[in-house]
């Protein structure tokens, strides 16, 4: 849905595997002093061990319980495959988050201007944007990004109109499935490095001033 049916996962049994419960050869106590990838690359070993082609699957996800020393729900390469899961098998919203990272997504900030104009002083909160997964760790409607999917090419350049000068622009949803050659996102450039995005959704329709 995010991407317009442009990218997915394949159903279990059909590209998709979750393993049996595989045992580690070190404890938790040990993995947890050591950096997490020696966890994940025993996690491989131990599936491929157990009959399973590493060759055939593009993501991976190690999950877990608790591991002292792992402060982290979910934990990813960011445009890499490898993410680890800690006790968050109940929410979808934390693997869709970290495999985000996996397709090159960083975090959904919030700048926090005390209330003052967006364009002033302010600071970056991390994971603030909550109408973005990247930001809320919440799958389903929050949707990644109109930039995020532009980068990805879910949006294309045709999606995505550069704003110059003055003017009325229309802006439909970035969050609905029947994406066309519609404008999806309006771009302004602030300097030689930045950009504003402008998005508009319409699947959070418990906030009138959202829809």
């Amino acid at each position: 849905e995010c991407s317009y049916n442009k990218t997915g996962f394949k159903a279990l049994g059909a590209g998709s595997v979750v393993t049996a419960t595989l045992r580690m050869p070190r404890t938790a106590a040990a993995y947890g002093a050591l950096d997490p990838s020696v966890l994940r690359g025993d996690a491989r070993a131990a599936a491929q061990s157990a009959g399973i082609v590493l060759g055939n699957f593009d993501l991976d996800l190690t999950c877990f319980r608790s591991v002292p020393g792992y402060n982290f729900a979910g934990l990813a390469y960011v445009g890499a495959a490898g993410a680890w899961i800690q006790n968050s098998f109940d929410s979808p919203g934390v693997c869709a988050h970290e495999l985000g990272h996996n397709y090159g997504f960083n975090h959904a900030n919030f700048w926090d201007t005390g209330g003052e104009s967006i364009l002033g002083a302010g600071s970056s909160v991390e994971y603030g944007d909550g109408f973005d997964t990247m930001g809320n760790a919440t799958a389903g409607k929050r949707h990644f990004n109109a930039r995020y999917k532009a980068l990805l090419d879910w949006l294309p350049a045709t999606y995505v109109r550069t704003l110059t000068t003055n003017g009325t622009y229309r802006l439909y949803p970035m969050d609905v499935t029947n994406a066309n050659t519609q404008i999806r996102a309006l771009r302004i450039a602030k300097n030689s490095q930045t950009n504003y995005w402008f998005e508009f959704r319409q699947t959070f329709t418990t906030s009138p001033s959202i829809m």
